[in-house]
């Protein structure tokens, strides 16, 4: 199996002065001009452990639909090697179109993870908080439903709003669902944890300041197809709370926000590994008018995985399911 890792970032002053946005299809010799890179190489995937506790994880792949996710793979690799294989298996038998990824240390471990993973491929920020210390956000997504036309990070210059820049990619369906947009566009995120005022605030601007950037997408393009999702690191469990998510929230603009409901009948995603009883709804994904989430599921890897919090991450993966609508637009 061949997986590639399109690895975007500021890699040159020509970059950071256009401002341009990148295409996956540029060829190598480009690569540094544009700020694109591409690492290939060949995996073994021919077997699962008939004795995996994740053999019994469901494939929500149908061909008849989409199915998009948001996963915080805990500073990934938690556990090196045991992280790798453990989070490919994981994210292998989900089987699902696309997954926007957060905390992701480096680079280099994430390759090693696309290149376990069949049939996917990957990219990933070059974004640093310092030397060494990063935590990174990217996507994986199935090379046989999704091609990348052009991606980038946004909000780079706003470290208050967004400590670690969001990614923004456009993909196109290579085989169009009926009743969904040929592409589409998805932004994952990770923003600023804690619970001090302080910290909420900077949630609070971030949310303000995505919003208005979905917005001005649709503008110039009113039945765009848009996900935003990731770690919002805030739940819906109290009016403050609710404060931050209220952008999205606003009836009038039509954003579909399923997490609130499945907040209320005590669904989560977030797994304290110090408190066990510590459990809350930090990953979230938002839609856009033009589609709807049908679905929203949070798969309990812990429940039959007990090193799960301790070898792979204190966040579970939350799946939504798109059915085609007559709502969607055929194409942008």
């Amino acid at each position: 199996m061949r997986a590639s890792i399109v690895i975007y970032g500021i890699v040159s002053a020509v970059l950071i002065l256009s401002g341009c946005i990148h295409n996956s299809k540029q060829n190598d010799m480009s690569a540094d001009r544009s700020g694109v890179q591409r690492i290939e190489g060949v995996a073994d995937l021919e077997h699962h452990d008939d004795k995996s506790p994740f053999r019994f994880v469901q494939a929500y792949g149908q061909t008849d639909r989409f199915e998009i996710a948001t996963w915080n793979i805990e500073n990934f690799p938690k556990a090196d090697t045991l992280s790798h294989d453990q989070a490919a298996e994981i994210i292998d038998r989900m089987d699902v179109d696309l997954i926007g990824v957060q905390e992701i240390t480096s680079i280099q471990d994430f390759e090693v993870l696309v290149k376990k993973v069949d049939g996917y491929d990957g990219m990933i920020s070059t974004h640093r908080y310092s030397d060494d210390r990063a935590q990174k956000v990217g996507f994986i997504y199935k090379r046989s439903e999704l091609e990348v036309l052009e991606s980038r990070q946004i909000f780079k210059n706003n470290r208050f709003a967004f400590p670690r820049p969001p990614v923004m990619a456009r993909f196109r369906r290579i085989e169009p669902k009926p009743g969904l947009s040929e592409e589409f566009i998805a932004i994952v995120l990770h923003l600023k944890a804690m619970g001090d005022d302080k910290s909420r605030m900077r949630r609070v601007s971030a949310n303000r300041l995505l919003e208005k950037f979905v917005e001005k997408i649709q503008q110039n393009e009113p039945k765009a197809e848009i996900y935003v999702l990731g770690d919002f690191n805030e739940s819906f469990t109290n009016k403050q709370a609710r404060h931050v998510y209220q952008p999205w929230l606003t009836a009038s603009k039509g954003y579909h926000f399923p997490s609130q409901g499945h907040v209320q009948q005590g669904e989560y995603s977030y797994i304290s590994t110090t408190d066990k009883f510590r459990y809350s709804m930090l990953d979230h994904i938002v839609a856009s008018p033009a589609v709807r989430i049908e679905t929203l599921i949070v798969p309990k890897f812990y429940k039959v995985a007990p090193f799960f919090r301790d070898e792979v991450s204190d966040h579970l993966p939350v799946i939504g399911i798109i059915e085609p609508s007559e709502r969607a637009s055929s194409r942008f």
